[in-house]
């Protein structure tokens, strides 16, 4: 199933990194980086199979200097075979409206450049000129992806989704996203000065609600910015 096939692709993000990955890569608060991203990825998945409405999100368009690229060739291989699978399959059943198709054809595509830089960073070596303007050109693809006509809106990564009941006590366990967090790491280009790069990271929670509350995207959105939940020391 697609749902299944999104828990596979997110399994690379929760292994070792590959030897050939830059140190800072190999730390343990990279782990837990890793843990963030793929527990508010499948937040967003649980959320993909409940009705909630959803808002527009914007993302930063251009970015420069020296980039990475996650090394994490797998995880971009099997999101791109998951694409080509739920193309295929609605596409043989005419359920697939052709902007959906088209999009998730270009997806895929984009996906299998970015498993070859993947690779190229997990085997130790650093993308060329041509790669790093490609990467940092992602925001700007990104809203072209959304403009171009493929009939996809954007949607805001702030999100919650009530994924258990506990009938016992009368509680609800939510899963949320709320902003990106920046993260800066330090890393030495090929040139050997190091120097700072930043990214963005998922901030996921986990969190319960008493007396069957279950929370939409809207109070969930308001909660974040009066009264967030905490989050676990991990994350921090």
């Amino acid at each position: 199933s697609v749902y299944n096939g999104w828990l596979y692709s997110l399994r690379p993000l929760c292994q070792t990194m590959p030897s050939g990955a830059p140190q800072f890569m190999q730390s343990e608060e990279w782990q837990d980086k890793e843990l963030n991203t793929a527990l508010a990825s499948w937040t967003q998945l649980r959320h993909d199979f409940i009705l909630y409405g959803k808002q527009t999100y914007v993302p930063a368009p251009w970015a420069w200097g020296p980039g990475l690229i996650e090394p994490v060739p797998d995880t971009f291989e099997r999101l791109a075979s998951l694409c080509d699978q739920a193309r295929d399959v609605l596409s043989l059943h005419q359920m697939l409206p052709w902007g959906h198709a088209s999009a998730l054809q270009s997806l895929a595509a984009r996906l299998r450049l970015w498993e070859g830089y993947a690779r190229k960073v997990a085997n130790g070596g650093w993308l060329d000129p041509e790669e790093q303007d490609d990467i940092h050109r992602v925001g700007i693809w990104l809203l072209g992806f959304f403009q171009d006509g493929h009939g996809i809106a954007e949607k805001s990564p702030l999100l919650v989704a009530d994924v258990a009941s506990d009938s016992l006590y009368r509680r609800v366990l939510h899963e949320g996203t709320g902003p990106f967090n920046p993260m800066v790491v330090i890393y030495t280009p090929p040139d050997g000065e190091a120097i700072a790069g930043i990214g963005y990271v998922f901030s996921h929670y986990e969190f319960i609600e008493t007396g069957w509350n279950r929370l939409n995207d809207a109070e969930w959105e308001a909660r974040l910015v009066d009264n967030p939940p905490t989050r676990p020391p991990w994350a921090s």
